[in-house]
């Protein structure tokens, strides 16, 4: 502990010993007239006229909580602006400029418009008046107002999706929220009972997807919330095989179909979450009516109908036909 005293000591006593010196007052004169002058120049900049873009935000006051807003405010409005530099410096910290769009005295026949000039007032009173407002981006506003109630419809999902051979889709997309609550100006149509998503596209997907989508409204209309989550569960598909009967159809009651041989190899793929349950049967069929009689062959087509379990994937027979007799 001593030791780091006398070093702090002698380090103190050097930095003495040279700011004293005359080498050290003229350094320490430097730095003083440096500091001056820099102070001088940072007033005599903040008292010119200086140009700079700078974003507003942009708020609606004195709404009633009964009235829902059917547009959309912009985010920002990018406001070039001249004025002097100790005015404008304020705007460069701390929470943006906001304008001020009061609903009591703007709203008329449930909009608000605001124009170029009322727009340009607005910006003074941000700016102060002896601002320069130069240029404005978006330069008017108009938004829509409703005070309906809003009615709740189901959210359709539009989708265009594939997997590779391998995997399947696990059931329906879901959609989080399942629906959404549509405030309208205007009575709405009543084959309005539903929204749906913008065709959402996939191809050759080996895992679950989720993607947050807008939901499309007709004109006039907003929804809440305006954008759903949508999930397409993937899951892989397991190889099973297994021998089945060929079942006749279509066959006459005065005519007996023989088929060579009864049964048949299949091969199929089926989702991993349904592998090991109770799966109502596959159908192997031969049509009696495929059967030309005018120039009649030894074989007939064989068939596998999934109707009844459409969730088996790539259905594969080991053989397409089979021999057959006819016994009248």
């Amino acid at each position: 502990m001593g030791a780091l005293q006398d070093k702090a000591r002698r380090a103190a006593n050097i930095i003495r010993q040279y700011v004293f010196s005359p080498r050290g007052k003229s350094v320490l004169t430097f730095c003083v007239f440096l500091a001056i002058s820099s102070a001088l120049w940072v007033v005599m900049s903040l008292n010119q006229e200086m140009q700079q873009d700078i974003r507003c935000r942009v708020e609606i006051v004195n709404k009633p909580d009964s009235v829902t807003m059917i547009s959309y405010l912009p985010d920002d409005i990018s406001v070039s602006v001249k004025s002097r530099g100790s005015q404008l410096i304020k705007f460069n910290f701390g929470t943006p400029p906001t304008i001020s769009i009061d609903y009591k005295y703007m709203m008329h026949d449930n909009r608000i418009s605001v124009g170029t000039s009322e727009m340009r007032a607005l910006l003074r009173n941000v700016f102060g008046q002896n601002s320069q407002i130069l240029s404005f981006s978006p330069d008017t506003l108009s938004i829509m107002f409703t005070s309906r109630p809003g009615v709740s419809m189901p959210v359709n999902v539009a989708s265009q999706v594939s997997t590779r051979s391998d995997f399947a889709l696990a059931g329906a997309p879901k959609c989080v929220p399942a629906s959404v609550v549509v405030y309208s100006t205007r009575p709405l149509s009543p084959t309005a009972d539903r929204v749906v998503t913008p065709v959402i596209q996939y191809t050759d997907i080996s895992e679950t997807q989720t993607i947050r989508t807008r939901v499309i409204v007709p004109p006039g209309c907003r929804a809440f919330p305006d954008s759903v989550s949508v999930t397409f569960r993937v899951e892989p598909l397991i190889a099973r095989s297994i021998k089945l009967p060929i079942t006749a159809i279509n066959v006459p009651d005065s005519v007996r179909l023989i088929l060579l041989p009864t049964t048949v190899n299949v091969s199929y793929m089926v989702p991993a979450n349904i592998y090991n349950e109770q799966l109502p049967p596959l159908v192997i069929t031969a049509d009696y009516r495929s059967i030309d009689m005018s120039h009649p062959t030894r074989r007939i087509c064989i068939k596998a109908d999934n109707s009844k379990v459409p969730e088996l994937r790539n259905i594969r027979l080991s053989t397409d036909s089979v021999e057959y007799m006819v016994e009248r």
